[in-house]
């Protein structure tokens, strides 16, 4: 159960693979049913939308054929009839043979090999294997699906301000990089006004997309007034949002509101199986739906909150979320990851003693392009918190980012040396004029009034921040924006947005190329303290990494076979010996989920798939290079007269150094 993704991947390969994948698969469809369905139900429809590709790549293969043999002059084939060897059969009988017997059987014919089956064959199968074994059940599930598809979609006016967020962090992510593009009489690059296009006849609702394109299609702005204009679309979009009701009734959708009434059979609340629990007899069933449904306006987009409640009483809310299909499945497969991690911490001495355990919200998918994920109104973002901030004193949340690309834009700097301290300079200026240190430390003290809860907040808040700081760390994840860091006012806990590991381009290897190691920026120095960030922060960090390289680590479910090593690994050789000998675990993880990640950046770069010597080699190398990081972290210093978490303390200072961050991306925000 715990391998479902990797299983229904697997379909899409070898056909050996595939063969035996189908057979686990099936005997999970006949045995745990739920824990399977909603993974399939997305990897089905993916697999449709493969299908139809490849039938209509099919098709105009055969138009292409048929247009080259469409001129050439026919054969006579009324007088004779050409085998497929070359050779004529007259249409006169053969005289028979002397000695033949005429009750000798004719040889048999050499059957042709059976053609493998598709992924999408598979996928159909176990569909049927499902809903032969359970009909009821899936009828009931498929019943809740369609519903919650149908009545959550977002509306044409959460699409438009999406996708308007969307072009204007685009714009001012162009405009970080060439600080000199933003000014009056500089025309906006070919795909930004490709994508405006797009954008004005397939996304706007009729009744603005006059005024869209009259701002930004009949006239061609500058990047500039591109950036201006943007900036006021998007303002009109949010108070427009904002003064919407907060509450949607679920009265509309008849089949959830009276769910417990209609229902074939009785249907858990999903993500159950996600939890690494040993027996499902204590799985909570969902007993009705709530009938209150939340509108949620976030930073970059809009969605539903949904609740649930169990036949136990209890309550679980889900945020019914509609993200790119692309990132949604590695985002869910790291969370996989980590989840199975989480229960190596559950038995170390180190990290029950601190409390460590990474924070993983459930994320079911039901479709390629729409989810459920554990949510509740206590969560708000580091942006969230900004923008608060911003409403209350009658700043504009966009003026530290333009600030910042006019004084590049303004000083234009001829040599690296002279744009990093103009850098520096504008760091330290916008921490005075708009962003001070401690934003996020005042809007925490007004929200825990006793200082003993706002001291145990940031106490498992350190804790927090150390076991996400560890993901994005090991894993290379860039772009940790403000708005991808989500807070629980209720628990201190921290969960990460778009959690993916980050790729170079040019050859399959994660790659961070930030000049930072991690998110640690001054507001978050300030929330903490000196105290909590050496005395909790830095001793979790080294805790996790302890625990998670320690040899006696052994995760609950069963541990595949560490990738053998490559002859040629280039990088691995100098330390493998003692690398191997304290993390096989930790490698053979993290084996699976890095094939996968290779095999998402062959399609990506529309490559044929890796060769399995080549796959071997990447997976090693990637897999080595994470747990290096890890090591790193874990491992005490040599020299006696320095303490045991020096290797921390040296990558908390160069995340907090102002020369570093002041050279990572505007929409990063390092001062915040």
């Amino acid at each position: 159960i715990t391998f479902i993704p990797q299983l229904l991947n697997n379909l899409s390969r070898t056909p050996s693979e595939a063969n035996i994948a189908h057979g686990i698969l099936s005997k999970l469809a006949k045995t745990y049913p739920q824990a399977l369905y909603f993974q399939l139900r997305t990897s089905r429809e993916d697999m449709s939308v493969i299908k139809r590709s490849q039938e209509q790549k099919e098709a105009r293969e055969r138009q292409a054929r048929a247009k080259q043999s469409g001129g050439a002059t026919p054969a006579e084939g009324a007088k004779s009839e050409t085998k497929p060897n070359g050779d004529t059969a007259s249409a006169t009988p053969q005289p028979k043979v002397e000695g033949q017997d005429a009750n000798q059987a004719p040889k048999p014919e050499v059957a042709e090999p059976a053609k493998p089956k598709k992924p999408w064959d598979h996928t159909e199968e176990l569909t049927q294997t499902l809903k032969t074994a359970f009909p009821l059940l899936a009828l009931s599930m498929e019943t809740m699906v369609d519903q919650v598809q149908k009545y959550f979609k977002c509306t044409l006016d959460e699409d438009a301000y999406r996708l308007i967020v969307a072009l204007l962090n685009d714009g001012l992510a162009y405009v970080g990089r060439y600080p000199t593009s933003y000014a009056q009489g500089v025309n906006l690059p070919p795909s930004t006004e490709a994508n405006i296009t797009r954008f004005a006849e397939s996304i706007l609702p009729a009744h603005i997309r006059k005024s869209f394109e009259a701002d930004f299609v009949t006239k061609k702005p500058s990047m500039f007034e591109y950036i201006a204009k943007l900036r006021r679309w998007r303002d009109r979009f949010e108070e427009k949002l904002d003064r919407r009701t907060s509450k949607w009734h679920l009265e509309q959708t008849t089949h959830l509101a009276e769910f417990r009434f209609l229902k074939f059979d009785e249907v858990e609340v999903p993500g159950q199986y996600l939890q690494h629990r040993d027996k499902n007899q204590d799985f909570v069933r969902i007993e009705r739906f709530l009938p209150d449904v939340e509108l949620v306006r976030g930073v970059t987009g809009c969605h539903r909150r949904l609740t649930i409640r169990g036949h136990d009483g209890s309550v679980h809310p889900f945020a019914i979320q509609h993200p790119t299909a692309r990132h949604s499945r590695r985002e869910e497969r790291v969370s996989q990851l980590f989840r199975i991690f989480n229960s190596i911490l559950a038995k170390k001495k180190e990290s029950r003693r601190r409390n460590l355990q990474f924070h993983l919200p459930l994320m079911i998918p039901l479709s390629p392009g729409i989810r459920m994920v554990q949510d509740d109104a206590s969560y708000i973002s580091l942006q969230g918190i900004y923008e608060d901030y911003c409403r209350r004193n009658g700043i504009n949340k966009d003026d530290p980012v333009l600030f910042q690309i006019d004084k590049l834009r303004a000083l234009t700097p001829q040599k690296p040396e002279q744009a990093a301290s103009i850098r520096l300079e504008t760091f330290n200026a916008i921490q005075e004029k708009y962003v001070p240190n401690d934003i996020v430390q005042d809007y925490f003290q007004q929200t825990y009034p006793s200082y003993d809860s706002l001291w145990l907040f940031r106490r498992q808040f350190s804790a927090q921040l150390a076991a996400l700081t560890f993901i994005t760390f090991t894993m290379h994840m860039t772009m940790r924006y403000p708005h991808k860091m989500s807070i629980s006012r209720g628990t201190g806990n921290i969960w990460g947005s778009e959690l993916v590991p980050a790729m170079a381009a040019a050859k399959p290897y994660f790659h961070n190329p930030e000049a930072v190691p991690f998110r640690l920026t001054p507001n978050l120095q300030t929330l903490m303290g000196p105290i909590h960030t050496e005395g909790i922060f830095v001793a979790a960090l080294m805790a996790i990494a302890r625990c998670l390289t320690d040899s006696s680590s052994s995760p609950t479910t069963s541990t595949p076979p560490a990738v053998p090593t490559p002859t040629n690994s280039g990088n691995g050789g100098n330390n493998q010996d003692e690398t191997e000998s304290n993390t096989s675990d930790l490698e053979g993880q993290l084996s699976i989920f890095i094939r996968d990640e290779m095999n998402f950046w062959s399609l990506q770069q529309h490559k044929q798939s890796i060769k399995d010597g080549e796959l071997r080699e990447h997976v090693y190398r990637n897999a080595t290079g994470i747990v290096k990081k890890a090591v790193a972290m874990a491992k005490e210093p040599d020299a006696k007269n320095l303490p045991a978490s020096q290797s921390v303390l040296d990558l908390v200072a160069k995340a907090t150094e102002p020369k570093n961050l002041c050279t990572t991306d505007a929409l990063w925000q390092a001062w915040l």
